[in-house]
């Protein structure tokens, strides 16, 4: 009788605590990554897209094409006059910045309208190097280009290090299951950037 009632309690705490991070994460994605499915900008000063992998050909990732076409699309648009490129060397031995930077120039834009940020290792990197660059104020209206579920915490990140007008747009593609290891990722990641300083 006793093996069976420990059993039953040892059952019910590891359903809680697989219910109740699977909860968060739900009501998270819910809350703050469901809306940004829907892009929000102005006219700005600058684009700014996140890096990610570029192939072993020396191509963008299917996921990286995503966010240029996007700052593309926003630059042809007249919605802003210049973007930066931000990423570092990746695994593949290609550095993200120049192969955005060629992406961007094959597709009609203009040389000079491209800023290179080779040194944004990670969401913070980026925004620092952001803030550091001549001409940039707290009052620049910046749109951060990147995948949705990686847009709440690039938005609070910019918000904390005094940045007041932050626009959103979104790489376009629809949510996949292959996100779902995203979000849970962004999930510890935006709390933990909660609590980060930028001074």
């Amino acid at each position: 009788m006793k093996k069976t009632f420990l059993s039953g309690r040892f059952k019910k705490i590891l359903l809680v605590s697989f219910l109740v991070p699977a909860v968060c994460v739900v009501l998270h994605y819910l809350i703050l990554i469901y809306p940004a499915l829907t892009d929000k900008y102005e006219a700005s000063d600058l684009i700014v897209v996140f890096g990610n992998k570029v192939e072993k050909t020396g191509l963008p990732s299917e996921r990286l094409k995503r966010r240029l076409d996007k700052a593309l699309k926003l630059y042809k648009d007249g919605t802003a006059k210049k973007i930066v490129v931000s990423g570092a060397l990746g695994q593949e031995g290609y550095n993200e910045p120049d192969v955005m930077k060629k992406y961007l120039v094959d597709n009609g834009v203009a040389d000079g309208d491209i800023v290179l940020d080779s040194a944004g290792f990670d969401t913070y990197s980026t925004v620092k190097n952001i803030r550091a660059m001549a001409g940039v104020k707290s009052s620049s209206k910046i749109i951060a280009v990147t995948d949705y579920y990686h847009i709440p915490r690039a938005k609070m990140a910019f918000q904390k290090a005094g940045f007041n007008s932050i626009g959103t747009a979104r790489a376009n593609v629809a949510p996949e299951t292959t996100d779902i290891k995203s979000i849970i990722r962004e999930f510890a990641a935006y709390y933990y950037y909660m609590f980060r300083s930028y001074e």
